[in-house]
């Protein structure tokens, strides 16, 4: 009895789950941390400049502000395609590939494995999501003015909305706030299985990771068409409908726990690594 009690203190899943976390996110973070920091700054840079130019119809000034929003824009679309290659990278590097070997040998379960670098992904959305906000609270820096001269007219409206939709401002936020959460977990799950099915191909193995992203990623999607079919009198938009986030977030959660678990699957009893 006592021996057992010793095994199960030795043996913790959480700490093993926040061991592959710590290692993941250390390597990844290196790479990450600039890319933020390049989205905070060209907000701020983009929001100096935009202020600083004259935006009347056909002047120069008008064609240097929309350059700037244009080049602020691609700026996001790019990091924001980097922070996903990322985590694709890093769990194909690390399970499939080059680092799959030695990670394999570590005294972690599979489900250990997954959950951890799953954290880790998550951690590095929310890293990215934050520094996104800071960039447009940077860009946005001449309209601030503006925003407190008509900070009432603003706040009657959002209370409106919050009226409507019979709820207040902190379930409004909490509820964004879940479902961008689960809508990054899900696609953390997609580059996760993609990786794990598209490595038991040997050939045409990217073509089939493309055509694997493009169905799985839209499975939810049509699951929630039809269930949108079902709210489509309602008085408000369908994004605002507090059932519809709530089927959102279920879906979400469904199918990013069905993947994740498929991916445990095959990497336990049918890895392939290069």
């Amino acid at each position: 009895m006592l021996e057992q009690e010793l095994e199960s203190k030795k043996y913790n899943v959480f700490v093993n789950i926040a061991k592959v976390f710590k290692y993941d996110f250390i390597a990844a973070i290196r790479v990450f941390l600039p890319i933020c920091g390049i989205l905070i700054i060209m907000g701020l840079v983009n929001g100096i400049l935009v202020g600083r130019y004259d935006t009347e119809p056909g002047t120069t000034g008008s064609f240097m502000t929309g350059l700037c929003i244009f080049l602020y824009f691609m700026i996001w679309i790019i990091t924001s395609i980097v922070t996903h290659i990322g985590i694709y990278l890093r769990f194909r590097n690390s399970m499939v590939s080059s680092e799959a070997y030695l990670n394999m040998t570590l005294p972690v379960t599979m489900f250990e494995h997954i959950s951890g670098r799953a954290l880790s992904g998550l951690a590095l959305c929310i890293i990215f999501t934050l520094s996104g906000i800071a960039s447009i609270g940077l860009f946005a820096i001449r309209g601030y003015s503006y925003i407190a001269a008509n900070w009432g007219y603003i706040a009657d409206k959002f209370n409106n909305v919050m009226y409507e939709l019979n709820m207040n401002a902190f379930q409004f936020w909490l509820e964004i706030s879940i479902v961008v959460i689960t809508s990054y977990l899900f696609y953390i799950s997609v580059w996760f299985i993609i990786n794990a099915i598209g490595h038991l191909v040997s050939k045409g193995r990217t073509l089939v990771k493309v055509i694997l992203f493009f169905f799985l990623s839209g499975v939810p999607q049509n699951v929630l068409q039809i269930f949108s079919f079902r709210l489509l009198n309602a008085d408000q938009p369908l994004l605002l409908v507090p059932s519809f986030i709530v089927a959102i977030i279920l879906a979400e959660l469904i199918f990013a726990g069905i993947y994740f678990t498929i991916t445990g699957l095959i990497l336990r009893y049918r890895l392939s690594v290069e």
